[in-house]
């Protein structure tokens, strides 16, 4: 068994290469030898990714984090914002039967996100919304047409 923590080096090569996006991952002792671990962006605390670990747990914590933050994306207000439109477009399609719509033609765009969240949320996570709406409305079209109750036979 490795037996080896070597989690501050980890760390910093981690934050190497994160930097460059404005990520940065951070180990916080809150008490005698117990941790948590952090997500910053741009030097704003995003999320705790996790939280009461062991100094001999850090190393396969800071990995885990470092894999996560390097293939996140889309923040959780904007995955957020995009599942709840993609539920009303799907009840109003198909549960309530009013018709097929595409998943741009439903979010208008784009611009149902600054019309729903203006004030509640932030421009970023606005665009971020649309950008991840855009990326996913094939699957989601694809999947309100074989979820149709009325098809064309």
């Amino acid at each position: 068994m490795n037996r080896v923590n070597n989690w501050e080096q980890l760390l910093r090569q981690a934050n190497e290469e994160l930097n460059p996006q404005g990520y940065e991952i951070r180990i916080c002792e809150i008490e005698d030898g117990c941790y948590n671990c952090e997500i910053l962006k741009d030097g704003k605390l995003v999320e705790t990714y996790a939280e009461n670990y062991f100094e001999d747990e850090l190393a396969t914590l800071v990995t885990d984090a470092w894999h996560y933050v390097a293939t996140k994306k889309y923040s959780k207000s904007a995955k957020q914002m995009v599942a709840e439109q993609i539920i009303g477009m799907l009840e109003n399609n198909v549960l309530q039967e009013c018709g097929m719509e595409s998943f741009i033609g439903w979010v208008e765009d784009g611009s149902t996100f600054s019309d729903t969240y203006d004030g509640e949320k932030t421009e970023e996570e606005i665009n971020e919304a649309i950008e991840l709406a855009k990326e996913i409305a094939s699957i989601v079209d694809e999947l309100s047409w074989k979820l149709n109750i009325n098809p064309i036979e």
